[in-house]
């Protein structure tokens, strides 16, 4: 058994019973050692946790480089809503980000001040790249780069809560009406009279 393996059997728990449900006990079961081996890899659970965390966003400030430096050149609209539909994928499929989200919404509530401006070194290197896409595509937006930054990661907020509050289903229902709306403001393309 290593600490990867149980960080993965950890991270599983975590999300399925949050912070407070979440048993040492269960994930060294589950790992196949005594829980007092979990001692030599961690010396709590709170280590355990706020380690994971940092991995987690670390992981997904990983991503969100990648995937912006995959979509320069396209159209801004396209780079946009296939960002909200890809987190929705990797939120269904990949432990980090749901971890990361629970941890964010949800955190033990010793460990708030913590996890907040952990969570806000997320939002701000995601602001950052969305800034620079923007910029690229200046000439398509009415907002500067920076506000349609911000305008952004509050409409992704606004989406998000649909995936880890309600269902997949709902996600989508919420992006389908309000994204056309979304756009529309602050596009500087013309849209004809019939047009969604």
């Amino acid at each position: 058994m290593n600490e990867g393996r149980i960080k993965e059997i950890a991270k599983k728990h975590f999300i399925l019973y949050g912070y407070e449900g979440t048993k040492l006990a269960k994930i060294a079961e589950e790992a196949g050692i005594k829980k007092q081996s979990l001692y030599h890899y961690f010396k709590s659970k709170d280590e355990l946790v706020l380690k994971m965390n940092e991995e987690a966003i670390e992981d997904e400030i990983e991503f969100l480089k990648i995937y912006f430096r995959k979509t320069s050149g396209k159209p801004l609209d396209e780079v946009l809503l296939a960002f909200l539909n890809d987190y929705k994928q990797r939120y269904l499929t990949h432990d980090n980000l749901s971890f990361m989200l629970l941890m964010a919404f949800m955190p033990p509530a010793h460990l708030c001040q913590v996890f907040q401006p952990s969570f806000r070194s997320y939002y701000s290197h995601l602001e950052l790249l969305l800034e620079r896409v923007f910029y690229e595509h200046r000439d398509d937006i009415v907002l500067p780069p920076e506000d349609a930054a911000l305008s952004f990661v509050t409409f992704m907020d606004g989406v998000v809560v649909q995936l880890f509050y309600d269902t997949p289903e709902a996600f989508d229902r919420v992006l389908q009406v309000s994204w056309k709306i979304y756009w529309r403001g602050i596009s500087s393309q013309m849209i004809r009279p019939g047009e969604t």
